[in-house]
């Protein structure tokens, strides 16, 4: 039987899987699971049905009571936002350069 860990965050986000095989050192990890075939012996890519992460690079399971639980979009949107990424020194010219010629051809320019 081989025994497969996991690694949570403070959310109790599951940050890592793997088998008993490929570690070193089972400090810090959850014991979840044990069995047989290629799902425990190869955890990190077929433990998980879902995968450790979406599409996006957001974490897909939470650990709760001992097991793996798949987040909904509504936890991950909560656990998640959107990070507005901040415009650049040049982006914020071009900006102003495209809003002053907007204002000169509508007549608006000061």
């Amino acid at each position: 039987m081989v025994k497969v860990y996991v690694k949570v965050d403070s959310d109790s986000l599951i940050t890592e899987v793997n088998s008993e095989i490929f570690m070193e050192s089972i400090d810090g990890y959850a014991l979840i699971d044990e069995g047989e075939g290629d799902r425990f012996t190869h955890a990190q890519g077929n433990y998980l049905e879902s995968g450790l992460m979406d599409e996006q690079g957001r974490y897909n399971y939470r650990l709760l009571d001992g097991n793996a639980v798949l987040l909904t979009e509504e936890e991950k949107q909560e656990l998640f936002p959107p990070i507005e990424p901040e415009l650049s020194e040049q982006e914020r010219f071009n900006a102003a350069v495209l809003l002053e010629l907007a204002k000169l051809k509508a007549g608006d320019a000061v």
